[in-house]
């Protein structure tokens, strides 16, 4: 009994001697300290400018705090702001209590700091916050872009001169200055601009310019309420007489028109819908087409330009080109026209070759051939099926091409390939070869009879 109670008492003083051990390496969590300052170029400011780099620095974070603190700020702008009721809102961690930030828009943001440290027992912490303030100055005044419409459509940019402020513009003789409207952008959207002691508006206001001297003088103010000036110079240079339409293109497919006199031609590929055409135009520089025409307007600075979708069901349309001038003017026709599949079809391999007869009323090919001709082995070849949307089936009398067309050449599936230009086929008494072609727009089909004819 006595062996018992001597071994429950030195279990009972190791367990004494464990506690007080962990008692003792517990470690407390550290010390905190949100106290911080605002620097600006190293120098501690209560205010910044936009776009200035800001820098939150915590003294306390390089002199040992101790291990297991965390420091984040949260600067108070847009998706920033401290609230003690709302933890999803994340400030942005600090390395080493430094962090750096720039401002975008002007105001008085609170700049939080917390300081967080935890002992090596979960249920112990330390937390403390500090807020300062910042005023954010918004002083740009600069003008980023300039440039003036005088007339529909024709954009005249400004050339600047940033060691001497000036902005000089170049535009046609043609054009008056007494109301000419101006298009700018601004180094802050808060800023605004003043010419004659009055606010205009980008591209709605419109400005006079004195004679004979041509210049006025523009003023941002940014709003902070600091100023900056701008004199732009009016320069004017004899406009073009040039109306013309220089090249047109379909879009898709790509295909390049032609011109002739005063019209364009456009083809347009076998099953095009013609009431949906979409085309590039080319027009001389500064040149325009009104938009009474029904095509989008286009001038100098309009290269390459998509017009609206237009309708073709009429072949020909007419529009009016103006020369930069405004008086010189030429009525173009633009003449748009579905294709039928094929342009030719021919024996290359006959001595002369043998133009065929393509009937697209009846839908027939005729192949005049003389007398003597070995029709059983007669080798055709077409133009016209150049796009990879075509779908064209070729039947033989005994002998089924499946094909479709990738460019120029044919695919075939499954064993037979019919090659224009070099395939043999047997045209003799009785005997045809039928085209099957499927066009751009689903549901465009028409089958070509081919058949030879003795002369």
């Amino acid at each position: 009994m006595k062996k018992n109670i001597n071994r429950l008492t030195g279990i009972f003083v190791i367990i004494l001697i464990l506690i007080t051990t962990i008692q003792c390496t517990k470690e407390p969590p550290a010390s905190v300290n949100p106290n911080f300052s605002i620097t600006v170029n190293d120098t501690i400011r209560t205010y910044a400018n936009v776009g200035d780099l800001v820098t939150f620095t915590n003294a306390n974070a390089s002199t040992g705090v101790g291990s297991g603190v965390l420091f984040s700020y949260y600067p108070g702008d847009s998706g920033a702001v401290y609230s003690s009721t709302n933890p999803t809102i994340k400030g942005k961690v600090a390395t080493n209590g430094i962090l750096t930030h720039t401002y975008a828009y002007a105001g008085t943001f609170q700049i939080t700091c917390v300081v967080s440290s935890y002992g090596n027992w979960s249920s112990q912490s330390n937390r403390a916050t500090l807020t300062k303030s910042l005023i954010i100055y918004d002083k740009r005044n600069a003008l980023l872009t300039f440039s003036m419409t005088p007339y529909k459509y024709v954009s005249c940019p400004g050339t600047f001169n940033f060691q001497q402020d000036t902005i000089n513009v170049l535009i046609p003789n043609t054009i008056s200055l007494v109301h000419i409207a101006s298009f700018f952008t601004t180094s802050s959207t808060a800023a605004t601009v003043w010419v004659h002691g009055k606010q205009i508006l980008s591209g709605d206001t419109t400005v006079h310019f004195s004679s004979p001297v041509d210049t006025a003088t523009y003023v941002v103010k940014s709003l902070y309420g600091n100023s900056k000036s701008y004199l732009v110079n009016i320069n004017t240079f004899p406009a073009s007489n040039l109306d013309a339409i220089d090249s047109i293109y379909l879009t898709n497919p790509k295909i390049l028109g032609h011109i002739s006199n005063d019209t364009a031609y456009l083809s347009l590929p076998f099953g095009f819908n013609n009431k949906k055409v979409l085309m590039e135009i080319n027009i001389s520089p500064f040149a325009t087409i009104p938009a009474s025409t029904g095509f989008l307007p286009y001038g100098a600075d309009y290269a390459n330009q998509v017009t609206s979708a237009q309708n073709f069901t009429n072949p020909i349309k007419k529009v009016v080109v103006t020369a930069q001038n405004g008086v010189s003017t030429q009525t173009w026709y633009i003449d748009a026209v579905v294709n039928q599949p094929f342009t030719s079809f021919i024996c290359p391999d006959l001595i002369p070759v043998v133009n065929g007869f393509i009937n697209n009323v009846t839908d027939t090919i005729t192949l005049g051939v003389l007398p003597g001709t070995d029709l059983n082995q007669l080798v055709v070849s077409y133009a016209g099926l150049n796009y990879s949307a075509y779908t064209l089936v070729a039947n033989l009398t005994d002998t089924l091409y499946q094909s479709t067309i990738s460019g120029s050449n044919i695919v075939v599936n499954p064993k037979y390939t019919f090659v224009p230009g070099t395939t043999a086929v047997n045209l003799s008494s009785g005997n045809s070869l039928t085209f099957y072609v499927t066009g751009l727009t689903t549901g465009t089909k028409k089958t070509y009879t081919v058949i030879s004819q003795i002369l």
